[in-house]
């Protein structure tokens, strides 16, 4: 047969010793309270961002086509990318050249921990928090004004290289119809084709006398 435990010690203890257990709550409730007033309230100001995919085509020739949405990864990976760089240390950077006053004296990350970014689909949430209101405001603003300065730099550089393309495309036309232009000149001015066509005059006129040779014969 197993040995039973027993437990009435322990009630025993926490009958006795009830006064200090309920004081001991008691306290943690009081302090619990008094932190909780004396710590600042903190106010949350909101921006959205919607995430447009892109795309950009050049078309060389109906034989070659350039399609950059080959080389762009899948939609749940870029989005992870876009919400981690909307709350990397990176991003702090380019904000604090768009703040002023007390946030812009803050301490390295400590901007970044005001942050909060979230996403539903290809639209971006993001939160910051700040005993000022209207800080907490700049602050939001500022973050997303950087981070969509962030991403179209990061993402439209296959745009800029297609333009580029363009420019080279349109220069390439140019410089074939100057040349193409100078060749027929070349052609209609060289001897080449004089004489060719004096060659072909004189074998018309030779025809022409064989034909009156011909026909003299045939009167005669």
């Amino acid at each position: 047969m197993q040995d039973e435990i027993d437990l009435r010690p322990y009630v025993n203890v926490l009958i006795q010793r009830w006064h200090v257990i309920a004081l001991a709550v008691i306290v943690a409730m009081i302090a619990a309270m008094l932190m909780a007033i004396s710590q600042p309230q903190a106010y949350t100001a909101t921006a959205d961002i919607i995430i447009l995919p892109s795309q950009s085509q050049l078309t060389l020739d109906s034989r070659f086509v350039t399609n950059n949405a080959s080389l762009a990864t899948d939609v749940a990976s870029r989005r992870q990318s876009l919400i981690g760089l909307a709350s990397s240390p990176v991003l702090e950077e380019y904000t604090r050249l768009l703040l002023t006053g007390s946030l812009l004296e803050a301490k390295p990350g400590s901007l970044t921990r005001q942050i909060k970014v979230t996403a539903e689909g290809d639209l971006l949430h993001i939160e910051a928090q700040n005993t000022d209101p209207q800080k907490a405001k700049q602050l939001a603003d500022a973050w997303a004004k950087s981070y969509t300065k962030l991403v179209n730099e990061l993402y439209n550089r296959p745009n800029d290289l297609l333009n580029e393309l363009e420019n080279q495309l349109a220069d390439a036309q140019q410089i074939y119809d100057i040349a193409q232009q100078e060749f027929e000149s070349f052609i209609g001015s060289s001897d080449i084709i004089q004489l060719t066509q004096q060659i072909s005059s004189t074998i018309q006129l030779l025809n022409e006398a064989d034909a009156s040779v011909s026909l003299l014969y045939a009167q005669y």
